[in-house]
């Protein structure tokens, strides 16, 4: 190689040099040779040491890069952690400040986490109940208990997600009404935890309630039955069924259709009733379940079932029992949360409720179920002023109480509005919102549930209820209802006012009987001694009707009245009130004693007749027989000489 040539030529000459500068020259042959081999030896050594160097520097490259390499890693992993770190923060803000309440357990009711909303709800400290067992703490009843497992025992099983309402004991030892959604918290591909989120629902359950109790009164005072009450044996055979159920369905008697197989004869689709029965099996109970029924004419009959198994002594389930009437309403769920960022996230976009962040007025967090109920994507709804999908007729309450909550006043926590989703459909939502502050900036979480359902059927309550007290209010007849324990008027609809000259409340005040004459008060109270004590075995929504003579209070005017009177009963069947719709048949009565004078009359006249012709008769005979005695002396006397 050239570069080995020049290094030989630098080296070879010095080899040749004595100590005294000169060339020996009698060994000049050998020497060269020598100092030649030499040289090459040291070359090697040179081109070895040469070739480790290299080696040395790749060996540093590959250093320097995987130095540089661990750098940038080390940075990303850096940056990695920051953001884990701020996300677990938000997420951590989202369930401290979730106006949800939300609890995490393990599957023996031991408590691993609570956020300051269940505090709220219970007013028992977080403090005192983390670490101990939910079921021992005395927030809930013995049966409530029960549910709540059995319906874990379903969960875990398999069941879907179900939304639960119960009744929960503060500390101060008042109840309030609650409704959760449990979702199971996986880890490894198996649950290992459970999370729970509540909504106090006390003033919603109050309202409906009042409405169902209500339409209840009413449905009663002008219909005058029961809902369809029915039990079958386990084959599906029909043991027993309220009057009703006769009217329900077009028959004349109940008789008709006792014994029949219910799919067969009563079902409109017989296959309804095994999904009906499956149901039974997975819940242990349905409540509110559409059933088409059929009609004697073949026409369908939509009723709503609320139907269980009934069991022996021993447990054993002997068959179905259950009420059919319509559905009213159906109940919403919401709310899941996390206590690591793992944790969070999965529970806010796997829960039903929808949960949402604002800042500067645009959302800046949605969860799915928020896409899927306003049918916007959270790439769109940040884009504009989240007032722009609500609903024109509410933006400006909800800009109001977004503002107060901004500045840190309270407004009302929940209430409710209309929003407008993307295919430009109004669906009335239920908002509960506070505000944080989340990266130094003010901000407002919340969740939303879709409760266009519940005011449709609250509206259809309210319709119902104006629609029976219109009846009640205007009807030709007086409408009463007598406690039987007070033996009191606790209802009187309007019209008593004209028929016995009392307003409805005043005769309200008045006890049972006191306007009436003795007599009428005798066969009215044996009527009640007689239908209380043959009440278990006679038919539990027969009606009586009897006739009594009342007084007008404010004319003192008789009032024959005609009474329609049957059985109020109580949740476990005892009579509890009389209810009696009562019709004026005074002039009913003045017609029938008028009919009976002119009856009268008319057969004294005609006994009058009778006689008169029998008078004629024996006069003409009588005539007959003296018209000889006449004629013969006459007859003499023109014979007689008239001397």
């Amino acid at each position: 190689m050239i570069e080995n040539g020049i290094f030989c030529v630098w080296v070879i000459p010095g080899q040749f040099q004595n100590d005294g500068g000169s060339v020996d020259k009698g060994k000049k042959a050998n020497s060269g040779i020598d100092c030649l081999g030499e040289a090459t030896e040291d070359v090697d050594k040179r081109l070895a040491i040469s070739a480790d160097i290299k080696i040395q520097e790749e060996r540093i490259k590959e250093l320097v890069a995987l130095n540089n390499q661990l750098r940038t890693e080390l940075a990303e992993s850096r940056q990695r952690e920051i953001a884990l770190r701020e996300s677990e923060k938000k997420y951590q803000h989202l369930i401290d400040n979730s106006p949800v309440g939300h609890m995490i357990a393990d599957f023996s009711g031991n408590i691993q986490f609570l956020n300051q909303r269940i505090e709220e709800y219970l007013g028992w400290k977080c403090s005192a109940m983390i670490g101990k067992n939910a079921y021992n703490l005395g927030l809930i009843s013995d049966e409530t208990r029960q549910l709540l497992l059995k319906r874990l025992a379903a969960r875990l099983a398999g069941a879907p997600q179900q939304v639960i309402g119960f009744p929960v004991i503060l500390e101060n030892g008042k109840h309030i009404w609650v409704e959760t959604i449990a979702t199971l918290l996986m880890e490894g591909g198996r649950p290992v935890s459970l999370h729970l989120a509540f909504v106090d629902v006390t003033d919603r359950k109050k309202a409906v309630d009042a409405l169902r109790d209500s339409e209840k009164l009413y449905r009663s005072v002008i219909e005058n039955i029961n809902d369809t009450f029915y039990r079958t044996d386990k084959n599906g055979k029909l043991l027993m069924a309220s009057p009703s159920a006769a009217k329900l369905l077009g028959y004349k008697s109940t008789d008709e259709i006792i014994g029949c197989d219910i799919a067969e004869s009563i079902y409109y689709h017989p296959e309804d009733r095994v999904h009906f029965i499956r149901k039974i099996k997975e819940m242990g109970a349905v409540n509110d379940y559409e059933l088409l029924l059929k009609h004697r004419n073949g026409t369908p009959v939509e009723v709503s079932a609320s139907s269980r198994y009934y069991r022996d002594e021993q447990g054993k389930i002997l068959g179905i029992e259950g009420v059919l009437r319509d559905i009213t309403e159906r109940k919403q769920a919401e709310g899941i949360l996390r206590e690591s960022e793992k944790k969070f996230r999965a529970l806010a976009e796997s829960t039903s409720a929808c949960i949402y962040l604002i800042q500067d007025k645009k959302f800046i967090y949605v969860n799915p179920a928020f896409e899927a109920t306003i049918g916007y994507s959270l790439k769109e709804l940040t884009a504009d002023s989240f007032l722009n999908f609500v609903h024109p007729d509410y933006r400006e309450l909800v800009r109001e109480r977004a503002e107060m909550r901004i500045k840190g006043e309270k407004p009302p926590e929940h209430y409710e509005v209309k929003i407008i989703t993307k295919n430009g459909q109004e669906k009335w939502a239920e908002l509960s919102a506070t505000a944080i502050e989340m990266n130094g900036q003010p901000t407002i979480i919340g969740s939303t549930f879709d409760i266009t359902e519940r005011k449709q059927a609250e509206d259809a309550l309210k319709k119902s209820e104006q629609l029976l007290r219109l009846v009640t209010d205007n009807i030709q007849d007086a409408i009463r209802i007598v406690d039987l324990k007070t033996l009191q008027y606790n209802y009187a609809n309007p019209y008593v006012e004209k028929l016995f000259g009392l307003t409805h409340n005043d005769y309200q005040a008045m006890p049972l009987g006191a306007n009436l004459d003795d007599e009428s008060k005798q066969r009215l109270w044996q009527l009640i001694r007689d239908e209380l004590a043959h009440d278990r075995e006679s038919e539990p929504n027969r009606s009586r009707l009897i006739e009594l003579k009342e007084k007008n209070i404010k004319t003192g005017q008789i009032v024959w009245t005609e009474n329609n009177a049957s059985f109020i009963r109580d949740e476990t069947g005892e009579p509890k009130a009389v209810l009696s719709i009562t019709r004026d048949i005074t002039e009913r009565k003045k017609a029938e004693e008028e009919r009976l004078r002119l009856q009268e009359r008319l057969n004294r006249a005609e006994k009058m007749e009778v006689l008169g012709t029998l008078a004629g008769g024996v006069a003409h005979d009588l005539n007959n027989m003296l018209g000889g005695l006449v004629g013969y002396p006459e007859l003499i006397l023109m014979q007689l000489p008239q001397d």
